[in-house]
């Protein structure tokens, strides 16, 4: 478990979905190695750039972070993504450490390190 590894969460995000999402980790890995299994992380959603009608998703500035299936790295050599996506970072969630180290739920691959920034630098702008 790290910083900008992406998960299919056992729960859907955000609550009510029809869809579910993956979602990508934003606790720092300092945070991630210190807490208990039963604390929580915070994470983002990833989500398709075109909604179920087939037309693209509006975009909050600063906030929604295109990323492309090349921006991944997967830890099995699958495809993280399968088309054009976006990661929200306007609306934040938790998710607890215990459900993503469930024998069900596997990682599926890590954000690489410079869209990861992009991604972290839009979360930050909710705090200011």
């Amino acid at each position: 478990m790290k910083q900008g590894r992406v998960y299919f969460p056992p729960v859907t995000l955000p609550p009510g979905q029809s869809t579910d999402h993956r979602i990508i980790i934003l606790s720092s890995d300092l945070v991630i190695n210190r807490i208990s299994s039963n604390q929580f992380l915070v994470c983002a959603i990833i989500r398709s750039a075109v909604n179920q009608e087939g037309r693209k998703v509006g975009m909050v500035p600063g906030h929604t972070i295109p990323v492309f299936p090349s921006d991944f790295k997967s830890s099995t050599g699958m495809s993280v993504i399968l088309h054009d996506s976006l990661v929200e970072t306007h609306q934040l969630f938790h998710i607890a450490k215990q459900d993503l180290s469930r024998p069900l739920v596997r990682a599926l691959g890590d954000l690489n390190p410079n869209k990861l920034q992009a991604v972290l630098s839009g979360a930050k702008m909710l705090l200011s």
